[in-house]
């Protein structure tokens, strides 16, 4: 799962988005599988040295609570959350990875990323990325008190989950890097960031987009029947996004 976003939305949606995320989260548990957030379940996330967001107690007390039960809980960064790690790994036992993440599901090698930063022409975006993330730049923030530096980011964070629809090019753009990412070494990749769930297969593998828990409530799932995507519902009837045969694109 991945793009919740939580602390974006009104207080309506919070609530209902909160309800859902740990519902899941509990099914996850229930059924003795693994949970991989692939990014962003946080719409801004700071570590100070003795802080964390008090916004999401409740959920980090769910990860805990998860970890504790013997669920492995994966996490892999978003462009909204990038300077989380410490405190999952430490107080909450997550499994926190900065780019991508690989794990097995039966016989099938799994790539999960969050997707942002990795199309040739976001050269721009990658150089500001890597300054954010250095840690000159997390020290200076640090600096700030909690009581500024987090409505401060909160509030700049807001501005960029301002969407658009997603693109034909985008698409077309965003299906060439994960084909290109698939033949490097994958049967499967699961990314993020589109907000849109998606289900493409090629002969030389999968991709799923996981969509977002704003507005579709989106999820991927592995089992024995391979990977498959689907729409979470309250009452237990998930409905499935079909697998569809993507269109050649280059690999280059």
């Amino acid at each position: 799962m991945s793009d919740a976003h939580l602390g974006a939305d009104s207080a309506d949606l919070e609530k209902t988005k909160s309800a859902r995320l740990h519902a899941f989260w509990e099914h996850v548990a229930a059924t003795h599988g693994r949970l991989v957030i692939v990014g962003d379940l946080f719409d801004f996330w700071f570590e100070f040295r003795h802080a964390v967001p008090s916004l999401h107690l409740d959920h980090l007390e769910a990860l805990r609570r998860l970890v504790s039960e013997g669920c492995e809980v994966h996490y892999v960064a978003g462009n909204h959350d990038f300077w989380a790690g410490r405190y999952l790994r430490e107080e909450l036992g997550v499994q926190f990875h900065a780019e991508e993440c690989a794990l097995t599901a039966g016989s099938a090698r799994v790539i999960f990323r969050h997707g942002d930063g990795w199309l040739p022409r976001e050269h721009a975006y990658r150089l500001m990325r890597s300054v954010l993330r250095h840690p000159v730049s997390i020290r200076l923030f640090q600096m700030l008190s909690p009581d500024l530096g987090f409505p401060l980011a909160r509030r700049v964070s807001g501005y960029g989950k301002k969407r658009h629809p997603l693109t034909q090019r985008a698409l077309r753009d965003n299906a060439q890097a994960a084909r290109r990412r698939l033949l490097q070494g994958a049967d499967v990749l699961v990314t993020a960031h589109l907000h849109e769930p998606l289900h493409l297969v090629w002969p030389e593998g999968q991709w799923l987009v996981a969509g977002d828990w704003m507005r579709h409530f989106s999820f991927g799932k592995f089992g024995p029947e391979g990977p498959g995507l689907f729409l979470w519902s309250d009452h237990g009837q998930h409905r499935r996004v079909e697998p569809q045969a993507a269109q050649p694109v280059a690999a280059g």
